[in-house]
């Protein structure tokens, strides 16, 4: 191959990336099924857990220098466990000025979906400190779908982080949030709950189901953009990151609201046919409200619980709508490469199949 480009493979790191492509296609290359072999296929508990193995043969592993961001002095406060951090060349930056104290950083990384880059946004349940943080990430990335993947009751832990109907609440200096719409779904009915009934909302049976919550989002600006802290810069990021160094002098401008979607599951373990139809309703959400693309933010209680099993569903569903065929392996190890702590026991990586296979039964 030299022989005709002297110039390819260069360094260690591109053979590295070659070796590892090469790996990648040796382990999974077995796992693509049609869709009809994969809706009628019989799965063994062995099976299953040599596929599972298979994936974990490869497998990024991510330095304290890949997370430098993670671990600045400032940051690690921001973090719920130093076990779950982003790569700065995955993570998703904020501008928003929300204090002097404020750094660019907050624990989410991108993931790439099926057919668009940073599709989704994995990030951990907020911290008391952090909700702020959360809510400039979804408006400095135009995010309009929230899924949480996790429902813990409220407490200095796990903190409520958007308002009950009637009560907007302002986060920071800079955001306040209205819930304008709430709505209940179970697996054999859909009701809209009017804005009489909203304030009996904590009455609503919400056993084995998801909620539905629409918000609005307004900013008020109170200084000037800052510069970014940042020390990364990547081609995947280069056009968000033009935004960070331009100045904006709108000091006391009150921004257009912004609506936004969130979903969340009603129980600690989530049965897939509830999964895939709250996948089903964030995605046509997504679609109609902004159809252009944005990133989904996909809230796991750690950062990764739950997380991996959405974003690798979601990416073999669309893998199976257009070349029709299933190959949960690969859309796990593809997930993986932004997230490595994503889809770590079998115990998720079977729920994800399940979970794929309610999705493209229809």
């Amino acid at each position: 191959m030299r022989e005709q480009r002297s110039g390819l493979v260069a360094s260690q790191d591109h053979y590295k990336l070659v070796y590892s492509l090469w790996e990648e296609h040796l382990n999974l290359r077995f796992t693509a099924r049609s869709v009809r072999e994969f809706l009628t296929e019989t799965v063994t508990d062995i099976r299953l857990t040599e596929e599972f193995d298979k994936v974990n043969q490869v497998r990024p592993e991510l330095t304290q220098g890949d997370c430098a961001g993670a671990h600045r002095e400032e940051n690690q406060s921001k973090n719920r466990s130093i076990l779950v951090l982003p790569p700065d060349k995955n993570r998703p930056y904020i501008t928003s000025f929300q204090g002097n104290d404020c750094t660019d950083y907050i624990n989410a990384a991108f993931v790439d979906g099926y057919s668009r880059l940073n599709e989704f946004i994995v990030t951990e349940w907020p911290l008391s400190d952090t909700i702020k943080n959360f809510w400039s990430m979804v408006w400095d990335h135009e995010a309009v779908t929230v899924v949480v993947l996790s429902n813990p009751r409220s407490s200095y832990k796990y903190p409520e982080f958007w308002p009950k109907f009637g009560k907007p609440h302002k986060y920071g200096p800079v955001f306040s949030l209205e819930q304008v719409e709430v709505e209940k779904e179970d697996m054999d009915m859909s009701k809209d709950v009017s804005a009489v009934d909203i304030e009996h909302a904590d009455l609503i049976d919400k056993t084995d189901t998801y909620t539905s919550v629409r918000l609005h989002i307004c900013k008020k600006e109170v200084a000037p953009h800052r510069k970014t802290q940042s020390l990364y810069v990547d081609e995947k990021q280069s056009h968000k990151m033009s935004a960070l160094t331009n100045l904006v002098s709108r000091v006391g401008v009150s921004l257009p609201p912004r609506r936004c979607h969130v979903f969340q599951i009603n129980s600690g373990e989530p049965d897939p046919a509830v999964l895939a139809k709250m996948m089903r309703a964030a995605r046509a959400w997504q679609t109609s409200e902004k159809p252009g693309g944005s990133p989904t933010i996909v809230v796991s209680s750690d950062g990764v619980t739950g997380a991996g099993v959405w974003c690798g569903a979601a990416l073999a569903w669309d893998m199976a709508t257009r070349e029709g065929s299933v190959d949960t392996a690969h859309a796990v190890r593809s997930i993986r490469m932004s997230r490595p702590g994503l889809v770590t026991s079998l115990g998720e990586y079977a729920m994800a199949r399940q979970l794929v296979r309610r999705l493209v039964q229809t």
